[in-house]
């Protein structure tokens, strides 16, 4: 996963979207998360593997674009917590208004942070949610049979 990890950031270097905005990274995940909800909708396993792996990807972008230094990887706390509430989640079936309210929460502290740059609460909750939105699409992939590296490397692929 590390490496994958790797390459979503040098990617993401070579296009400058690691310079750009949190917000319109924002943007784009919600953008995703509708195509998640259509993959859900259709019950379309590849679409829903796909979609998984393009939010993952977009955290991980939206990371970088916060220039906090972490990456998000099996050793480390964000990955680690991520996947221990993924665990705690796999045997509750998600719905949308899990992902939304998530969602939700994670757009108003970005707003707050990209505003202020210094608010480190806003920046230690915002990290707090993405490991939620992590560990939900663990979950997601958990209930279509498939894991969160396969959908991130189908993504990036």
């Amino acid at each position: 996963m590390e490496q994958l990890i790797n390459n979503i950031e040098q990617w993401s270097t070579e296009r400058g979207l690691h310079e750009g905005s949190p917000i319109r990274q924002f943007d784009k995940l919600v953008e995703e998360f509708g195509e998640l909800v259509k993959g859900q909708n259709k019950q379309d396993k590849e679409m829903i593997k796909d979609s998984v792996g393009d939010m993952f990807i977009v955290l991980t972008i939206m990371v970088q674009q916060i220039k906090k230094i972490m990456k998000i990887e099996d050793s480390d706390p964000l990955m680690q917590s991520a996947v221990i509430f993924s665990y705690i989640l796999r045997d509750v079936e998600l719905n949308t208004v899990d992902y939304i309210l998530t969602l939700g929460e994670l757009g108003d502290k970005l707003l707050v942070f990209t505003e202020e740059r210094t608010d480190l609460v806003s920046l230690s909750y915002i990290l707090t949610k993405i490991t939620d939105l992590i560990a939900l699409l663990d979950v997601t992939a958990h209930f279509n049979n498939t894991d969160i590296k396969t959908c991130v490397q189908q993504a990036y692929d």
